[in-house]
């Protein structure tokens, strides 16, 4: 939406069509730049590099004490592992999938 908001106004005083035609391909140069500059969640590097190196990423962005978020964070992981993987198919077959 707010994106839509920005594109009208920027459109409002452009004259030229030709650039409102290009604003799509910018906001995509834009993002496709900015993905590599955005680091990665906690969770993943917790997942990937382990629990250490998960809290040391998670005090990069939050203030103050970190553990009890970074222990519910392993807590969660953990049981997401060992719940185990589930085929698309099983979701359909096994209507207690879906209410997980």
């Amino acid at each position: 939406v707010v994106g839509g908001m920005i594109a009208s106004l920027i459109l409002a005083l452009i004259e030229d069509w030709r650039m409102g035609m290009l604003l799509p391909g910018i906001a995509g140069a834009v993002v496709g730049v900015a993905i590599w500059l955005t680091p990665e969640s906690p969770r993943w590097i917790m997942d990937r590099h382990g629990f250490e190196a998960g809290v040391l990423a998670l005090r990069k962005v939050r203030r103050g004490n970190v553990d009890d978020e970074a222990r519910q964070m392993k807590k969660i992981a953990d049981a997401e592992r060992a719940a185990g993987q589930v085929k698309y198919m099983d979701l359909f077959a096994k209507p207690g999938l879906r209410t997980r």
